[in-house]
């Protein structure tokens, strides 16, 4: 959904107290075989004096053809499918744009982007980011008494004080920028002329509550992204599930270039592409399965979105814009 319509639902969530969406959740699906679970609906949240949990799933570059609900032939996303079939769509939006700095700084802050002074997608070491003195959804939370946890990619300035964890974020694991800017060429574990000369090595950061920032890994596998990113997700909600927390889910892929974990590759009709979505869904499906045995699935709310359409310059490893015209970097529907 748009920056500014996830800020206010959100921050009127938060004050009222008083949920108006409640997507259902699900078991998770395995990997060998991906058919859809059958979970409760559940159709309201209940009388509740707790606040709600809110959960943003943000992908990286998926396409509005890249989910089976939307018409995919090739990937299977049946927990992503669920989700659309039992929760609220919302399918007459625009994000606010084509890409990925930009995109997040809105839906993150409720700006247009070029008023938080991010009109472009940000590289390492830029002279630029979301400044501090911005607020973001994590600190109207936050002064709500929420825990707050932001896994996967930021891209929203990697100097020390645009990080997270001086945007409301009580903790942080992933990436400061996209999954590419790092030292081997696309698609390759090979070095390159492309990451050597221009980007250098990626870091993976982790932050903990009460802790200094620290790298985990220079150059992590792109197939270690999305399970790392899915167990921080689980632990996180398993220690605040006494209490409201809002996490930010945004995922690397499916940004080239793709991959899948050993447990996914070759398990779709899709190819690598369709390997490393079904991981996707995946993950989705583990989580919403947490908060169900957690017993907070009525207490939860869950958006799932992308940043922008796909990058269909990488062919089978882009993604499809559906009937859409355009895809990333195009102001068309596709984008």
């Amino acid at each position: 959904m748009p920056g500014a319509a996830a800020l206010a639902l959100a921050a009127a969530l938060a004050s009222l107290g008083e949920p108006v969406l409640a997507p259902a959740v699900g078991d998770v699906v395995e990997a060998a075989a991906p058919a859809r679970q059958d979970y409760p609906v559940i159709p309201d949240f209940g009388d509740t004096e707790r606040a709600p949990n809110i959960i943003v799933l943000f992908a990286d570059d998926m396409g509005y053809g890249d989910l089976s609900c939307y018409g995919s032939t090739k990937n299977e996303t049946p927990n992503l499918d669920r989700l659309a079939a039992d929760g609220t769509r919302f399918t007459s939006f625009y994000s606010a744009s084509p890409g990925c700095s930009p995109s997040r700084a809105a839906l993150l802050t409720g700006s247009y982007p070029q008023r938080v002074g991010l009109p472009t997608v940000l590289g390492p070491k830029a002279a630029m980011g979301l400044g501090p003195s911005e607020t973001t959804l994590a600190e109207v939370l936050k002064a709500k008494g929420y825990a707050t946890a932001a896994i996967g990619k930021w891209h929203l300035g990697d100097a020390p004080n645009l990080m997270p964890w001086n945007h409301g974020f009580d903790e942080y694991l992933g990436l400061p920028y996209s999954n590419d800017m790092w030292t081997y060429n696309w698609g390759t574990h090979d070095v390159g002329l492309i990451g050597r000369n221009r980007w250098g090595q990626i870091p993976l950061w982790s932050k903990r509550p009460d802790t200094e920032p620290e790298v985990l890994e220079l150059d992590p596998r792109q197939d270690s992204l999305t399970p790392r990113y899915t167990e921080r997700a689980l632990e996180f909600v398993d220690a605040h599930q006494d209490e409201p927390f809002f996490l930010y889910l945004a995922w690397s892929h499916p940004h080239t270039p793709i991959d899948a974990s050993e447990a996914f590759r070759g398990k779709s009709e899709g190819g690598l592409y369709g390997d490393m979505m079904l991981e996707l869904d995946d993950s989705v499906g583990r989580l919403v399965a947490r908060i169900a045995e957690l017993g907070l699935d009525a207490q939860t709310v869950v958006f799932f979105t992308s940043d922008n359409g796909p990058w269909t310059r990488f062919g089978d490893h882009g993604g499809s814009s559906g009937p859409f015209r355009g895809d990333k970097g195009t102001t068309f529907e596709g984008g």
